[in-house]
């Protein structure tokens, strides 16, 4: 997705279509009579009361059949409530009255993309395009088609045009509402956020009414300036306005949510559902926070009542999903991301979670096709280069993850994993990489200076170096920041060994050991605290839990190379060299190209003949 995709997503869903303005100044062939109830729809519309807008429409198609623009009206009430099939067969009996209809064809574009022709929904905007210029060649001064021609410009994703003829619209009549809302939600999407929230503010200005105008705004104030506050001030003004409009409700929940505020997110979802029984959106966002609160089963019993009101719903099948991978149920969510691929499957995130679930069960051959057709559907995704990074560290391949967490590093230079990533990941390759490696890692400590596992690998590599100095400032770090971290734990007790302080390295190995304890119990197949754990056992003369340890870090994951290379080292000391050597023969088996593969191969030509 581009840099303002999420603007793109949230305010499309519910644009502005019309303003009252525009409408009146509309010829009718009945008088004025059905321009007052065209103005009533629209007004309607805009304060998001989308079902009485559609039954003044009826009532007036009803008396005036041949009302073209009562049923684009009508129409684009359809589309704001998802009922898209009813939509375009108003859009098209709109156009079938009056083919100059732009209104009529953008809507029903907006149908067919909401429900995946995106052929057709290009083809029915270059109609309005069409259909609006002819209009202007024959009236310059018709704000409507401009209007009509900027939102089929901005659906094509043409801004600076839509732009253009929002402004020329503004130009003929500088009180136009409309015009500003559009323009608003244009320059949203460009990324140009001032402009953005003069413009939807200059709507409000012009229309003290217009719920929606506020609720454009509240989302560019929680999404694009992450001010939830100002955000949750506006939502509430369009509750003020229209207190039955779910759509503010999920919205305000939203930036609740957003500031960790449970209790009033759910409360605000649970009325969207009150207000609005048979729509998902209110579950989904419910489910959702159920899931960031880590309360499951609620969670999971709204996306149950999601799926039932909408089976074809990928995005409930892909968020229950979620839940289940929070859940460790790793089996469960990758059903339920399977089906929502079945569903999407041109939705890169599906296959980059699903990828994530396969690496957890340590299926990394499945995760990597996974993050692979995420990469296909959406180069720019740097989540999916750090998965398929991650699952080739998994399978030894350093040179290949090196490469992609690159990529994500060049598509996301602010994540601080992917530094960690790529820092550990070169650690892990040769010794040629290990100053760049310490690079990596400064990144991801200037990234977030309380990133604690950093400190601790960090550490390793300079330790490593020799750097013990540094490596000791690192590993008091980490466990200053994280009294779990087993490795700054384990590296500083080998320093203080080194150093002949006995007694800080006998406790440094204890607090490991408890710290392994911990951990282990949040995450039992963990197979880097099982291999630092049995460092520490060793150390402490328990080289029977040591072994067991090593034993079943393998156990967890077959391909984790450390633990046969400190197993390997603890039978080479008790002399049980045959032993040693199968250990280091699995190694240059299953980690042929990495750091501790070339350290295996270093010891078993030391070996010699011992074990033969």
């Amino acid at each position: 997705m581009g840099k303002q995709a999420w603007i793109a997503v949230s305010l499309s869903v519910m644009m502005m279509l019309g303003s009252a303005g525009i409408w009146a100044d509309a010829q009718t062939t009945s008088g004025s009579s059905e321009q007052e109830q065209l103005k009533r729809v629209v007004m309607l519309f805009e304060q998001g009361s989308y079902q009485q807008a559609v039954d003044l429409c009826t009532q007036l198609i009803g008396v005036q059949p041949k009302s073209a623009q009562a049923y684009t009206q009508r129409g684009r009430c359809y589309y704001s409530i998802g009922k898209f099939d009813q939509a375009i067969a108003d859009c098209t009996q709109a156009i079938a009255i009056d083919p100059a209809q732009a209104r009529a064809y953008v809507v029903r574009g907006m149908c067919y993309a909401g429900g995946g022709k995106s052929e057709d929904a290009k083809r029915d905007y270059d109609l309005a395009i069409a259909a609006a210029t002819q209009t202007l060649q024959a009236n310059p001064q018709d704000v409507e088609a401009l209007n009509s021609r900027g939102l089929a410009y901005r659906q094509k994703g043409d801004l600076d045009l839509a732009i253009a003829n929002y402004t020329q619209a503004l130009a003929i009549d500088s009180k136009d509402a409309e015009s500003y809302c559009n323009r608003g939600m244009a320059y949203a999407e460009k990324g140009a956020l001032d402009q953005s929230l003069a413009d939807f503010s200059s709507a409000i200005t012009l229309n003290l009414q217009y719920a929606q105008a506020l609720l454009r705004r509240g989302e560019v104030y929680r999404q694009g300036r992450q001010d939830p506050d100002h955000a949750i001030a506006d939502f509430s003004q369009a509750m003020v306005i229209n207190p039955q409009l779910a759509e503010a409700y999920n919205l305000r929940g939203a930036a609740y949510l957003d500031k960790q505020d449970f209790t009033h997110a759910l409360a605000d979802y649970s009325q969207a559902i009150v207000l609005n029984p048979q729509s998902i959106e209110g579950y989904l966002n419910r489910g959702r926070a159920y899931n960031r609160k880590r309360d499951f089963d609620p969670a999971l019993a709204d996306y149950k009542q999601a799926i039932a009101l909408d089976p074809k719903s990928s995005r409930a099948y892909h968020e229950r999903a979620n839940v289940y991978y929070n859940k460790a149920e790793f089996d469960l969510a990758i059903a339920d991301y399977t089906q929502a691929v079945t569903l999407d499957p041109k939705n890169a995130v599906t296959f980059v979670d699903r990828g994530d679930a396969y690496e957890k069960k340590q299926e990394f051959d499945l995760a990597i096709a996974d993050y692979t057709s995420a990469i296909a559907l959406d180069a720019k995704s740097a989540q999916a280069y750090q998965g398929r990074g991650a699952a080739l560290c998994h399978k030894n391949e350093w040179d290949a993850a090196i490469a992609d967490y690159t990529q994500a590093v060049t598509l996301d230079p602010k994540n601080a994993s992917v530094y960690f990533d790529r820092g550990f990941a070169r650690f892990n390759y040769k010794t040629d990489e290990w100053n760049a490696g310490i690079a990596d890692l400064t990144q991801a400590l200037t990234l977030n200076p309380k990133y604690a596992r950093a400190y601790a690998e960090r550490c390793r590599i300079y330790t490593f170096l020799g750097k013990t100095d540094l490596a000791l400032a690192d590993a008091n770090n980490a466990i200053a920041l994280d009294s779990t971290q087993i490795v700054a734990y384990a590296m500083r007790a080998g320093i203080y060994k080194a150093m002949g302080n006995r007694a800080q390295s006998d406790q440094d190995n204890d607090s490991a050991i408890t710290a392994g304890a911990q951990l282990l119990t949040q995450d039992p197949k963990n197979a880097l605290v099982y291999h630092f754990r049995g460092i520490c056992y060793l150390e402490r003369g328990k080289t029977d839990l040591a072994m067991a340890d090593y034993a079943q870090a393998m156990v967890v994951d077959p391909l984790y190379a450390p633990a046969y290379w400190a197993r390997a080292l603890t039978y080479q000391q008790a002399k049980k060299y045959k032993e040693a050597r199968a250990d280091y023969d699995k190694i240059i088996v299953i980690a042929p190209n990495g750091l501790v593969g070339a350290l295996a191969r270093d010891n078993l030509k030391a070996l010699g003949n011992k074990g033969k």
